[in-house]
């Protein structure tokens, strides 16, 4: 009787020891996962040792698309734990709109994206004589609304608006996006003579990529310059202009004596700061197309032209009344230069022709419901490369091309 009275206590030993080591095991989690790195190559889709892999395969989190990839921008890159699928990179995320990858490589901590775009200032939306535009789509409330979400579409470091009015409203998207924004108003600004607030040149930065160095506002040209520290590299060191050059056709020896002016100023502005930029940027809308000479003065300063016709046929696209019919002005006015060392990774392509069909961008242009511009923003991701850097040979890298001369995207 004492020989089974023992053994009866041993088993209840052994089943408050086995309760009590499982709720243990279920308070510290020890349940939900072996103490095991997990396989970054299962939660990608693709290890090859399946049940014999030493590490944990995560079935939760397996084949999870990767967000920051999917935007064009994981830095992260193979090491990354979520899926990487290129058929997935900000495919149809705005506007019909996506990023090309154009390097293949993922990019570094270097990588920054830069955007330029003409926002149509209030004022000259209502009186620009888009013909074929219905006129509710041309307030300022209801366009506002679209050009802050092409402008989150972009994931800008920094962006350039050009015909930006209203800017307290800007300034507070700017701030609540952690942007610093710099604003340079228009002489005689055209929209306050219809009434609304004066535009000019906005330049807006994120402040926790970058530290302001100085700058400097014009008014003729009208333009914002700024020198920008990278706070990831402190060898990237960043002179920006942004600018707005006179408009029409007639006026090209106008925009070629501004673009003049415009590098001169640079100089001093770098000269006066005493300090040795890594690379130079100058980009806005120039109201020009190659080979008009204020491009070709840039070119000839050693900057060179990424808004190429493989990446951008146009940037804007509208409608204009012209001997009692439409007529349409398809043109690519807006550009970003750059001067220094460069690898050139991603740009955000143009709407696609279902897009352009849907939103009948063809028949009527732009502004429409979606697009709250006449002009479409342009965007490119680069890597500022700058151990290679030579700027007094006036050397620039840009994307690797194949065959024909195009740049090659990858696949």
């Amino acid at each position: 009787h004492q020989h089974q009275h023992q053994q009866h206590q041993e088993q209840l030993h052994s089943q408050h020891h086995q309760y009590n080591h499982g709720m243990y095991q279920q308070h510290h989690g020890m349940n939900r996962r072996p103490r095991v790195p997990e396989c970054r190559f299962f939660n990608q889709g693709r290890c090859l040792h399946g049940d014999k892999c030493s590490f944990y395969h995560n079935t939760k989190r397996a084949n999870g698309q990767c967000r920051y990839f999917n935007q064009g921008f994981c830095r992260l890159g193979d090491s990354c734990t979520f899926v990487h699928n290129p058929e997935r990179i900000m495919h149809g995320r705005f506007g019909g709109r996506k990023w090309i990858n154009l390097s293949g490589s993922p990019p570094s901590k270097t990588t920054i994206r830069i955007a330029a775009f003409n926002v149509l200032a209030d004022g000259l939306a209502q009186h620009g004589n888009f013909c074929l535009v219905d006129d509710t789509l041309l307030t300022w409330d209801d366009r506002f609304e679209r050009l802050k979400k092409e402008c989150d579409s972009l994931y800008s470091d920094i962006i350039s608006l050009e015909e930006c009015n209203n800017f307290e409203s800007w300034e507070s998207y700017f701030t609540a996006h952690n942007f610093e924004s710099l604003f340079s108003p228009k002489e005689n600004s055209p929209a306050e003579t219809l009434g609304a607030s004066t535009d000019g040149v906005c330049l807006a930065f994120k402040s926790k990529k970058f530290t302001l160095v100085a700058h400097e506002v014009a008014k003729s040209p009208v333009s914002v310059m700024a020198i920008l520290k990278s706070n990831d590299d402190e060898n990237v060191v960043l002179c920006v202009a942004a600018c707005h050059l006179k408009a029409k056709k007639a006026f090209e020896e106008v925009r070629y004596a501004q673009m003049t002016q415009l590098l001169s100023a640079q100089s001093d502005f770098v000269a006066a700061a005493n300090i040795t930029p890594s690379h130079f940027i100058v980009m806005g809308d120039f109201n020009s197309q190659p080979p008009e000479k204020c491009i070709d003065c840039l070119e000839e300063n050693g900057f060179v032209l990424l808004t190429t016709p493989t990446h951008y046929p146009w940037t804007t696209w509208k409608f204009r009344p012209a001997n009692g019919t439409p007529n349409v002005a398809k043109e690519t006015i807006d550009h970003v230069f750059i001067k220094g060392t460069i690898d050139l990774q991603s740009v955000y392509a143009l709407p696609d022709e279902d897009t352009i069909t849907t939103l009948e961008i063809a028949g009527k242009g732009l502004p429409n419901s979606v697009y709250g511009s006449d002009h479409v923003s342009i965007s490119f991701a680069v890597d500022f490369v700058h151990h290679k850097s030579k700027l007094a040979d006036n050397e620039t890298t840009v994307a690797p091309t194949d065959d024909d001369g195009e740049v090659a995207e990858a696949e």
